[in-house]
C-alpha cells in the first residue's frame, strides 16, 4: 500500500492532476483487461504475466505522459 501511494504521488508530481486521474483509470483497464486474459486462458495468475502486466502498465503511464505533451 505504500508502495501505491508513494507511486501515484510521484505521478502526481510528475505529470499534473489531470493527466495522473487518466493515468490511473488506464492503469485499472489495462489490470482488468489483463486480468481477464489470464483467468480465460490459464485459468489464473503466474510469475510471467505478473511482470507482462507491470511493463504494460509502464508503457501505459509512458504513452500518456507522452501524449499529454503533444
Amino acid at each position: 500500500m505504500v508502495a501505491a501511494v508513494l507511486g501515484f504521488v510521484l505521478l502526481l508530481w510528475s505529470l499534473g492532476a489531470a493527466r495522473s486521474v487518466v493515468a490511473l483509470l488506464l492503469l485499472l483497464v489495462v489490470l482488468g483487461v489483463m486480468r481477464w486474459l489470464c483467468l480465460r486462458h490459464i485459468g489464473g495468475q503466474t510469475g510471467d504475466t505478473a511482470g507482462a502486466l507491470e511493463q504494460i502498465s509502464e508503457i501505459a503511464v509512458l504513452l500518456t505522459a507522452v501524449g499529454s505533451r503533444v
